[in-house]
């Protein structure tokens, strides 16, 4: 499915490297491994349940790629809005800042390859995605490696944990976050019937939702609570439902 909205929203995108952690936690293993066996300076990393909702800045990814590849300082630069302590212009890169005390997140970013294998030595090959994250920062204090990012206002704040809480419709890589700490992001689900794909069903709860959306009683539904402004408890009664009857 992301695969498929990568290809539609990306045309031309770099050769893509498909990493399988073989269902466990560990991700910094598989993904090291898999950059071991490469030549690429840089590269592109997004997770899987990063689902393209836009067409691709490939200027702007091009401008990021050039940061990374040219300055051996610069360890990653995002492909949209990031979080840090501060700001501050880099004059030789026009649109690029250089963020002062900023984490290291797993959002869309173009990496210089030997900086993540670093990383990922000193975080250790066990680590998944948010021990990663977390170790990551701490390493990342003891090298004297920046983190860039376009020079962009903040997002809207649509709800969620962390970064994955802001809008990245309008980034140079606009996406959504299909996943929160391992559950389908239902918020995205009409989203991903408009681009013809929907989620897997979780339990009884999932299936009566779809059949409502097909005889177009959800639409019916979504009316009226914009019009009231509350809203109707579906998600509630679709989660207990769920909790009652799951599918395993």
């Amino acid at each position: 499915m992301t695969r498929a909205l990568l290809d539609r929203y990306w045309v031309g995108h770099p050769a893509v490297v498909e990493v399988d952690c073989g269902g466990g936690p560990a991700f910094v293993g598989p993904v090291a491994a898999a950059l071991r066996g490469r030549a690429d300076r840089a590269f592109v990393l997004m997770l899987d349940d990063y689902a393209l909702c836009g067409p691709v800045n490939g200027e702007a990814v091009g401008r990021a790629t050039d940061v990374v590849r040219r300055d051996d300082s610069v360890g990653m630069c995002a492909l949209g809005w990031y979080p840090s302590a501060r700001r501050e212009r880099r004059r030789a890169d026009a649109g690029v800042d250089e963020l002062i005390g900023a984490p290291v997140l797993l959002q869309a970013a173009v990496w210089r390859r030997q900086w993540f294998l670093e990383l990922a030595e000193a975080v250790g090959p066990e680590a998944g995605a948010w021990g990663f994250e977390g170790l990551a920062t701490q390493a990342a204090k003891r090298r004297r490696v920046h983190v860039c990012g376009p020079r962009m206002k903040p997002p809207a704040w649509v709800g969620g944990p962390l970064v994955d809480g802001f809008d990245k419709s309008d980034w140079a890589v606009p996406y959504h976050n299909l996943m929160h700490r391992g559950r389908a992001a239902r918020e995205h689900e009409g989203f991903l019937r408009d681009e013809g794909f929907s989620f897997p069903a979780e339990g009884l709860g999932d299936s009566i939702a779809s059949v409502v959306e097909a005889a177009g009683i959800g639409s019916m539904v979504r009316a009226v609570e914009r019009m009231t402004g509350r809203p109707c408890g579906c998600a509630g009664r679709r989660r207990w439902v769920n909790e009652r009857v799951p599918y395993r």
